[in-house]
């Protein structure tokens, strides 16, 4: 197994360890005509939310800017999303990484292109992360806590 895929299953065995999450597993966005699409490696869904998790192993600031961009165009107003708020969850396993560079990055991606009004996200080193959702108990709560925080706020 990659050690992307490891650190995916290690992801998704905290969350169901830790809050007996039901996570929904990958989303793929497509363009009208196919030619296009964009995934993300899980998911959680609310009534009112759809929160989507991107696990990065290697260290892929850039990639995720472009990937930002994509979930913009091609996930909201969305068959799949449709009636849901949107939220994007990035968690970089990368060792030592700091979670501010992707923050920067998609801030401006969201300020310059989305005039502030792009998919709110979050950016977390898993050690932030499980620092993050240690107080949270079941999937509700992980999902208000992580929604009601402003983007970029810690």
């Amino acid at each position: 197994m990659s050690v992307a895929g490891s650190n995916e299953k290690k992801f998704a065995k905290v969350l169901n360890d830790k809050i007996n999450a039901q996570l929904k597993g990958k989303l793929n966005f497509k363009s009208e005509d196919g030619g296009v699409s964009i995934s993300v490696d899980n998911s959680l869904v609310s009534d009112e939310w759809i929160v989507m998790f991107e696990i990065d192993s290697a260290n892929m600031a850039k990639l995720i800017a472009g990937q930002y961009t994509l979930l913009n165009i091609l996930a909201r107003d969305n068959e799949k999303t449709k009636g849901k708020k949107l939220l994007f969850v990035i968690v970089h396993y990368y060792k030592n990484y700091n979670s501010e560079r992707t923050s920067k990055n998609l801030s401006l991606i969201n300020s310059s292109y989305y005039n502030g009004s792009g998919i709110p996200f979050r950016a977390f080193s898993s050690r932030e992360f499980y620092e993050y959702i240690d107080d949270c108990n079941t999937e509700k709560e992980l999902i208000e806590k992580l929604t009601k925080v402003q983007q970029n706020d810690k």
